[in-house]
């Protein structure tokens, strides 16, 4: 996935912008590249109380955690069950060019295999 903002008046963000659990048991995320005039790109951890809500809604004793990958195959992973997450709009430090973070997001889901 890769969020691309080249003007601050059109942030770049994920969707949905705002705490949400996936709906597949792991999510592993893993930053592939991310430009040095990226602002932003924060990603947040809280309960699962803070599901649905903006950043701005959700009191900072529910946030677990809050980081920013920032060099190559850093990664982070959750268990959707337990917790919601977030990732902050992406912003330009200059005025010309673009910012972007390129992501990989890889999710697991339990299957039991069949031989008939």
């Amino acid at each position: 996935m890769k969020i691309i903002c080249s003007d601050n008046s059109k942030l770049g963000f994920s969707s949905p912008d705002c705490f949400h659990q996936d709906g597949e048991p792991f999510t592993f995320a893993h930053l592939v590249k991310r430009s040095p005039n990226a602002l932003g790109g924060d990603n947040y951890i809280a309960n699962v109380a803070s599901r649905n809500k903006k950043l701005e809604e959700v009191n900072s004793s529910d946030i677990i955690s809050k980081f920013k990958l920032q060099n190559f195959l850093e990664s982070f992973a959750v268990c959707d069950e337990k917790v919601s997450h977030y990732v902050s709009h992406l912003t330009l430090e200059e005025k010309t060019g673009e910012s972007y973070r390129c992501m990989i997001l890889i999710d697991f889901y339990f299957k039991k295999q069949s031989i008939e």
